[in-house]
């Protein structure tokens, strides 16, 4: 497939636009000069019968006559076409009239229905004169004075001529003019799109190893290329987060992996390694099972982080119901119940009465709050409280979970939404989870547009809040 070239594209308009000037200047430059060149040759041609009636006199004789002074007659200046005149009285008496003059003058009173006419196989221009006095008054008779009237033609070969010789000079001027013009063009566009094929070469250097975008001075301080230098270099930054996490998720999945793996290894050599009784082999096989579903619960939920964290590219996939996020909450707290009651925690809720809708899938909503208060249990003293809230705000719902532990440590803040990322690095598998609860919540709420955030209470516990979108229609997840 041939590829598109903005430069070809631009230079390619700018010669049309260039060409369609040039036609449009030289039509109405063309039109002007042969405008002017009619309008002197008609001046001409009156100037010409104005002379030619002027040669007309009254004789001496008596009673004297009107006489024409043909020796007079100025001569043309396109020989080989001669001007031809005729001259007539008011009453059409012919005074004179020149060798080759048209017959039909002397038949038509109006011989120009048309200004120009062929004639003698060249083409003329004419034009007739009426009530033009007589200028000889010597000699003047005793009847009524009569008035002259001129018919005057003269060749255009001379005029066709120059407007030929004009339009050449306009041509090959508006030419010379489009082909500088199309250099210049050229050179502008190149100049123009230099910024633009910088950043290109500046990009291609972009690579796992350097994340970097170098964006050179020029197209920096090109306005139409700002726009995209910031969405550039914001979606440089938002696939470098995307490549640490998926690199740091995999260290971090392997390394999780690594220990029930050798455990469950260490276990079935043990079991193999000498011959026991059966109670022996039962216990060591119910050991190996209890990695085997601590491998599968890990499996689970790293394939449950990756598909929500997956979802808002996808989009809305369905339309989903409408659910109560109260009664959301208290599902989750009914769950987390039994745990919280071997840890000695008091769960409570506070929310309104009427329902508060938003457009999820329940179990998603579910999973948050279960993780939420999971967190809030296990970092709590026995005899605390935890406590759910569930308020409006515009147009979001906010649940809040509030706890009576010690707190988060101003450097866990804003990693606590990490994935494998556990506070308390030293618990043990029995006692602790793989850090994925609070990143798993996370996940979830951003994927139905929303925010989730953490921060310490005074003057001890902290709060976990989740803000999302009323009855708006999320990213199907």
């Amino acid at each position: 497939m041939q590829g598109y070239s903005i430069q070809r594209r631009l230079v390619t308009a700018m010669v049309l636009i260039q060409v369609m000037l040039a036609i449009v200047l030289v039509a109405f430059g063309l039109d002007q000069v042969r405008r002017q060149l009619v309008k002197a040759f008609d001046e001409k041609l009156h100037a010409c019968a104005l002379s030619v009636a002027a040669l007309v006199r009254y004789s001496e004789d008596t009673p004297p006559t009107l006489v024409f002074e043909s020796a007079l007659v100025p001569h043309s200046t396109d020989p080989a076409h001669p001007d031809e005149f005729q001259i007539t009285l008011s009453d059409g008496r012919v005074i004179a009239r020149s060798a080759g003059a048209p017959p039909e003058w002397l038949k038509n009173n109006d011989p120009f229905p048309s200004p120009t006419f062929e004639h003698a196989g060249s083409t003329y221009r004419g034009m007739a004169i009426g009530s033009v006095p007589i200028l000889d008054e010597e000699g003047t008779p005793t009847t009524p004075k009569q008035d002259l009237r001129v018919v005057y033609a003269a060749a255009t070969a001379e005029m066709d001529r120059n407007v030929r010789n004009t339009a050449i000079y306009l041509v090959l001027g508006a030419a010379l003019a489009l082909a500088l013009f199309t250099a210049v063009s050229v050179l502008s566009i190149r100049r123009g799109l230099k910024p633009l094929a910088d950043l290109a070469r500046s990009a291609s250097s972009v690579s796992t190893e350097n994340w970097k975008l170098e964006v050179p001075p020029e197209a920096r301080s090109t306005a139409e290329l700002q726009p995209l230098t910031l969405a550039m270099t914001a979606m440089l930054q938002s696939l470098q987060k995307a490549f640490r996490q998926q690199s740091e998720f995999m260290a971090n999945a392997a390394h999780e992996l690594k220990t029930p793996l050798a455990v469950l290894k260490s276990t079935l050599q043990s079991t193999l390694h000498k011959p026991r009784e059966n109670a022996e082999y039962r216990q060591n096989i119910g050991d190996a099972l209890n990695d085997v579903d601590r491998l599968e619960k890990l499996m689970h939920t790293m394939l449950r982080i990756a598909r929500a964290e997956n979802a808002p590219l996808k989009g809305s996939t369905a339309n989903l119901a409408e659910i109560d996020v109260g009664i959301s909450c208290q599902t989750a707290m009914m769950l987390a119940r039994r745990y919280a009651d071997s840890r000695g925690v008091e769960i409570r809720f506070s929310g309104p009465e009427e329902p508060v809708l938003v457009r999820a899938a329940s179990e998603d909503l579910e999973l948050v709050w279960a993780n939420l208060l999971e967190n809030a249990i296990r970092y709590s003293a026995e005899g605390a409280c935890v406590l759910v809230q569930v308020a409006t705000a515009g147009g979001n719902v906010q649940v809040e979970v509030l706890d009576e532990g010690p707190g988060i440590a101003e450097a866990e803040l804003t990693r606590i939404f990490d994935r494998f990322h556990r506070s308390d690095s030293s618990r043990s598998r029995e006692s602790g989870g793989y850090g994925l609860g609070l990143s798993i919540a996370r996940a979830i709420v951003e994927a139905y547009r929303g925010r989730i955030t953490a921060e310490n209470r005074s003057p001890h516990g902290a709060r976990l809040a989740v803000l999302l979108p009323l009855s708006s229609p999320p990213a199907g997840i």
